[in-house]
């Protein structure tokens, strides 16, 4: 209760403009510095006269990334995927920003890009980075994967040595 506010709006869908209001009184009355949005298909899609989708999710994450800038807060959204092909063997690659429904701005107009994907086969948590606009200022591509420790009730990194006592 230190560190999180959860907001809802019950009343309406949320449009960006709501959102960013939102947002904003949560900077001047709790000093927030991070806005997350989770997800990003439960957020208004109605555009005004010709707007297409792909524009809609341009000026959005434009909307977004001038809120950061000025209010210095921390933004992520929570978008998923289309529904992803499978390979020759049945499985599924793990998402690219470029899979996201809607448009390619997602990963064009971002600064970073993660990935979250799910390997059923060996019940395991991969988290890519797709994407850091300034590398090594503000990270690096690559992955790492987790494990769900059910004795722990977390989620813990894979590294070598590490699994003498762990419970999936």
């Amino acid at each position: 209760n230190d560190h999180f506010f959860f907001i809802e709006t019950r009343e309406a869908v949320p449009n960006i403009q709501l959102i960013t209001d939102i947002g904003k009184k949560a900077v001047y009355k709790h000093g927030c510095n991070a806005l997350i949005i989770d997800p990003y298909n439960e957020v208004s899609a109605k555009r005004e006269g010709n707007v297409r989708e792909d524009e809609h999710i341009r000026d959005f994450i434009s909307i977004l990334k001038r809120f950061a800038r000025v209010y210095e807060n921390w933004v992520a959204v929570v978008a998923h995927p289309t529904k992803l092909p499978k390979t020759t063997d049945g499985s599924y690659l793990p998402p690219t920003a470029y899979d996201i429904s809607g448009s390619s701005h997602w990963h064009n107009q971002s600064d970073a890009v993660l990935t979250i994907y799910r390997n059923s086969e060996d019940n395991s948590i991969n988290v890519l980075t797709r994407k850091i606009r300034e590398q090594d200022l503000y990270g690096k591509i690559g992955q790492v994967k987790f494990y769900y420790d059910l004795d722990r009730k977390c989620f813990i990194e894979k590294s070598a040595g590490d699994w003498d006592d762990f419970t999936v």
